[in-house]
């Protein structure tokens, strides 16, 4: 009897951005004080004294930080991560400055930014780290310095979704961060050693996902940092965090609209 070739799941087409000539485009097009408040915004960043400090200094391997919509908590969750990626840190951060261990992979660090849906991280996390890429001149402006970004890899499936960045590290070797969603199988959060896991809302009353990101950093002595706005109620995440007895492990800082000083009264 014969039997058919099992079927080959297709792949989703990827596109890779011209870095390079776009760096070196704008840096024809701007003044270097221009170029440096534009695409090196990781200099100018400063956080909030009572919510974002705190987030970056905490010495916890488990860190969430929960606002409301358009308070800070994403922006200083993209900054954390790009500070890790690139292995700078701004004075004022005295928390965890991670040394990434001595394992055959892929790049020298690795993190996972994760959302809802493929959408959610496009207009979050994505934008956080890298800017808005379908905006003209809108790659760099985010987090990640445009001088450190490598390359860019875009899913052709979604409009403007970045599947990769690859960032070069100032202290040597690359940062490959890779984007996940919610809605994805937790099998494809599965066999990676990561270094830095970083959850953009709450992933609702499963908490299969969360755990295999604790997995994930076992190897590499990780860590994983949160950004949320409370609006699913007290869920496994929420709970974590909220009955934690050793901030020392896992920490979390909230704040209301009075901490959010971009906000008029």
């Amino acid at each position: 009897m014969s039997m058919s070739a099992p079927a080959v799941q297709s792949q989703p087409e990827i596109e890779s951005l011209p870095v390079s000539s776009i760096r070196k485009h704008m840096k024809k097009l701007h003044t270097t004080a221009e170029y440096n408040q534009r695409y090196k915004r990781a200099w100018y960043y400063k956080p909030h004294p009572e919510t974002q400090l705190p987030f970056h200094n905490s010495l916890a391997t488990e860190r969430s930080i929960v606002l409301g919509t358009q308070q800070g908590k994403t922006t200083a969750a993209g900054f954390e991560m790009a500070f890790a990626a690139m292995d700078w840190w701004p004075e004022w951060h005295t928390g965890l400055h991670p040394v990434p261990p001595n394992l055959e992979r892929a790049a020298k660090f690795i993190g996972w930014y994760c959302g809802v849906t493929s959408q959610t991280v496009r207009d979050g996390a994505q934008e956080k780290l890298v800017g808005p890429i379908a905006q003209k001149d809108g790659l760099g402006t985010g987090a990640l310095s445009l001088d450190m970004i490598e390359s860019v890899t875009k899913s052709r499936g979604i409009d403007s979704f970045i599947d990769t960045i690859i960032v070069n590290r100032v202290s040597g070797g690359v940062a490959l961060l890779q984007a996940r969603t919610f809605e994805q199988s937790v099998l494809s959060y599965q066999g990676v050693p990561v270094d830095l896991g970083w959850v953009d809302e709450d992933l609702g009353y499963d908490d299969k996902i969360y755990n295999e990101l604790l997995g994930r950093t076992i190897a590499t002595n990780g860590r994983i940092i949160c950004s949320l706005t409370p609006m699913l109620g007290l869920t496994p995440l929420r709970k974590r965090y909220n009955d934690s007895r050793d901030p020392s492990k896992i920490f979390q800082v909230r704040g209301g609209i009075e901490q959010a000083l971009h906000i008029i009264e």
